[in-house]
């Protein structure tokens, strides 16, 4: 299967069934890295959604571990960071994904996930999930 270019990546993110997602999980984060590095090539993104669709195909998958990951993706520019949904980066739990953050220094965004949770902003994970599944997968 070839994930070399934004199309392809497109075709095979589509063809995961959220459900499949953690059978998914390397390959997941091999897109999420090929995706990372066209947006921040500058030679301008194909299908942006890929990055956002793959983020919450991670979140699925619920692997604290891939939150460093995800925050660098996040954090790519402006549009990455309104793009990317902050619920994706508690797929393992908000206490877990703060305590890994902070074990890895990264206070900043242990900090705004913090702030989103004070807010209230994963107090209705099953709807921001069955809404994100409905918005990638409108034909299920």
């Amino acid at each position: 299967m070839e994930i070399t270019t934004s199309s392809q990546r497109e075709q095979v993110l589509h063809s995961i069934q959220p459900v499949d997602a953690m059978n998914n999980h390397e390959l997941l984060k091999r897109i999420l890295k090929l995706e990372m590095a066209d947006w921040q090539s500058g030679n301008g993104v194909e299908i942006k959604e890929n990055l956002f669709q793959c983020g919450f195909l991670l979140h699925l998958v619920g692997d604290y571990q891939d939150v460093e990951m995800m925050c660098e993706a996040r954090t790519i520019n402006l549009e990455s960071s309104c793009g990317f949904d902050i619920q994706n980066l508690v797929g393992g739990g908000v206490e877990e994904a703060i305590d890994f953050l902070e074990g890895k220094g990264l206070v900043k965004v242990a900090e705004e996930i913090k702030a989103a949770y004070y807010f209230k902003d994963f107090d209705d994970l099953p709807k921001w999930i069955a809404f994100k599944k409905k918005y990638y997968y409108p034909e299920d």
